[in-house]
């Protein structure tokens, strides 16, 4: 790899940030991807189909402006661009990384929403210089691609302000576990002693600063990855249950239907789903964007 600016490269961009249009009901693919492509959408809406190709099935997500996606080289993906407004997207392709610097790539997210102002601003900043013709403005672009991965693959951009201590030491806990070993029950208990706390202090300082304990606050960023998978794949109930960290179909249906005032398999048909509007209720949106970074 070579060096921008005096620092090595994590990555090296393919080429500069590209900005295409699409018309209503447009549609691009199945395409195999050759390298990486980090992707987002500056008007309209988009359905993306993704084929990882390792057993995992497809998933659809819905896209929208505000949102990054990337997508890595060997899948196959397919778009269904917005069918009542054009929709205009940028996107740059890339290699690497060729160093332990970031994490692995199969732990990278797939969508990451823009949860901080940094996001939008260096956004904004690529749209803004891509088309400027000159080998300066080619290496801003390549400089601040590199910048964009590597906060949306670590989560650095992800995190509330304000939320240190235990409980910001209780999250890194878990983002660790969750990538290492995808989603599962963390106990109070476990958190606690990670963190060198009681599991009464812990639970204040939880209190405090999402208005729940970790307990509810982690079954309730569980139950809205579920949601999404009942909603965006052919995965059987039994199935969602064992992804996202709960003990057998039974029980998580339980807890499913006292969350979302259904049971799973009358969400997955209703034409008002909403995955994440009890995390909404419970006023948790920041704290499921700090933990998404961690589930593919």
């Amino acid at each position: 790899m070579g060096r921008v600016g005096g620092m090595a490269q994590l990555l090296r961009t393919r080429s500069r940030v590209m900005v295409t249009d699409y018309p209503p009901g447009a549609t691009y693919g199945p395409r195999v991807s050759s390298d990486h492509e980090l992707l987002w959408l500056l008007t309209g809406s988009a359905r993306w189909r993704v084929d990882r190709r390792n057993g995992h099935p497809p998933i659809t997500h819905d896209l929208r402006p505000g949102m990054l996606a990337l997508a890595r080289a060997g899948w196959c993906d397919e778009f269904w661009w917005d069918p009542v407004v054009p929709t205009r997207h940028a996107y740059v392709h890339f290699d690497g990384p060729s160093t332990d610097v970031l994490p692995p790539i199969a732990d990278w997210p797939v969508v990451t929403p823009m949860a901080s102002s940094l996001l939008h601003e260096l956004t904004d900043h690529l749209t803004a210089i891509t088309e400027l013709p000159t080998a300066a403005a080619r290496r801003r672009s390549d400089l601040v691609v590199e910048l964009l991965v590597d906060l949306v693959v670590t989560g650095t951009a992800l995190a509330p302000e304000g939320v240190g201590g235990p409980v910001g030491r209780a999250l890194d806990h878990v983002v660790r576990e969750w990538r290492a070993a995808g989603m599962r029950l963390i106990s109070v208990d476990e958190l606690a002693t990670v963190v060198h706390v009681s599991a009464r202090q812990l639970f204040r300082a939880f209190a405090t600063t999402y208005g729940c304990g970790p307990a509810a606050a982690l079954e309730l960023v569980r139950l809205s990855r579920a949601a999404s998978l009942l909603l965006r794949s052919n995965e059987s109930v039994t199935r969602v249950a064992t992804v996202t960290g709960f003990a057998n179909a039974y029980h998580f249906s339980r807890r499913f239907k006292q969350a979302y005032g259904m049971p799973p398999s009358q969400f997955r048909s209703s034409d008002e789903a909403d995955p994440m509007a009890p995390v909404r209720t419970a006023g948790l949106g920041p704290l499921a964007q700090r933990l998404r970074a961690a589930v593919p």
